[in-house]
């Protein structure tokens, strides 16, 4: 989901942390006055479970939570160049 809504979600992120392993991150830049730029990075849950695919899921779901949390902060930051729901 994303704000509510299904939407369409990569979810390799969350299939190679869960697979390898890995801790799963997700970041964005904020563009500050003048020539500036902070980079958020925030860790996302990647759940391993006996259900590979489930944790797959949950992951990507996390993720997309993130995501929103960061545009809930700054949206006039943002723009989608591809259609994120159908």
């Amino acid at each position: 989901p994303f704000f509510g809504r299904p939407a369409y979600s990569n979810t390799a992120p969350a299939l190679i942390a869960r697979t390898y392993g890995l801790k799963l991150y997700a970041a964005c830049v904020v563009r500050k006055p003048g020539v500036r730029f902070e980079v958020k990075v925030e860790p996302v849950d990647c759940p391993v479970t006996d259900d590979r695919d489930a944790d797959v899921a949950a992951a990507t779901a996390n993720v997309q939570a993130q995501f929103e949390r960061f545009l809930r902060e700054a949206p006039e930051q943002w723009m989608w160049a591809h259609r994120r729901w159908d």
